[in-house]
């Protein structure tokens, strides 16, 4: 089929629903009757195939055949993405990334080629970690896109993003700003430094809660007890302790995360991996304005 196209197909019981049939609207040895529109497709036969070469013949494939993968690939990726997969999609990428960061080029023609699809699979990879707050993997991506292409506003943008992610403000205002001196008229960067406003102002609204509390003589907010039984996924808990190792390892002395939106699942995991890493953590503020914030005193 082509895409557009529409066909039926006439599907005998036993490729269908057999004897017993679906009742009440699939009567027994039922011959079925489907109408099927073809929209999209992706053509995986070239990745498909390398994936069956010998470790020889992987290293003597020719750039046209390795980017015909890398192509498929990332279109696969796409398609995930597009279905909000975003772990599958990930692992496209990655697995395209995988083999043009270890290709052997032969021309300037092909370094040209090599460059521009590189680009696309290290902003495509790392929106995705934008989407699942893997901020760690996403400056690491977006700063390989700086080393080839310095005023690239889309890595400048998701930098500022992920920083902004992690509590690292400044950092986060800085490349947010390079990235509005580039395009001026983007809505996303406006839009990303209200967001970081924001963020800044719920925290100091929660510093000066703290300070209220610690001087007032005010009774500390219960803490909402967790199951015994962990809620959250081993991605999770993975994602956060990177966060957490890098907020360890950088400067800031404080790291909030806005209760806002935050379900059970990342409130139970944010403690626990706190209480594994010896890192202080409160809540501080009410309702909409509360926070989680860690701090790196030792408990």
């Amino acid at each position: 089929m082509r895409k557009g196209e529409v066909a039926q197909f006439l599907i005998s019981p036993e490729y269908s629903y057999g004897e017993m049939g679906c009742p009440p609207r699939i009567p027994a040895k039922a011959t079925m009757l489907f109408e099927i529109e073809m929209l999209q497709y992706i053509d995986h036969k070239a990745a498909d195939d390398f994936a069956d070469f010998s470790k020889e013949e992987k290293q003597a494939a020719p750039f046209e055949q390795i980017l015909a993968v890398i192509n498929a690939e990332r279109e696969a990726g796409n398609d995930f993405f597009s279905r909000k997969m975003i772990s599958k999609a990930m692992s496209k990428y990655g697995r395209a990334i995988g083999l043009l960061e270890n290709i052997n080029l032969h021309s300037e023609q092909e370094e040209h080629i090599w460059k521009q699809a590189l680009l696309k699979l290290y902003l495509n990879i790392s929106l995705c970690c934008i989407k699942q707050t893997k901020s760690v993997r996403a400056l690491m991506y977006c700063r390989k896109i700086l080393d080839m292409e310095p005023n690239n506003v889309k890595a400048l943008y998701r930098l500022g993003q992920a920083h902004n992610q992690l509590g690292e403000f400044d950092k986060a205002r800085s490349y947010l700003v390079q990235a509005s001196k580039v395009a001026p008229s983007n809505r996303d960067i406006v839009t990303e430094l209200r967001r970081l406003d924001d963020h800044v102002k719920q925290y100091k609204n929660a510093e000066r809660e703290t300070c209220r509390r610690m001087f007032g003589n005010q009774p500390a907010l219960p803490v909402a007890k967790t199951q015994s039984k962990p809620m959250y996924t081993r991605e999770m808990f993975e994602d956060v302790t990177a966060r957490l190792q890098a907020f360890i390892e950088s400067p800031i002395r404080e790291l909030p995360f806005p209760m806002k939106g935050m379900d059970d699942a990342e409130q139970q995991c944010i403690e626990h991996v706190c209480d594994e890493l010896r890192l202080q953590y409160d809540y501080i503020g009410e309702d909409v304005q509360q926070v989680l914030k860690v701090s790196k005193s030792t408990r």
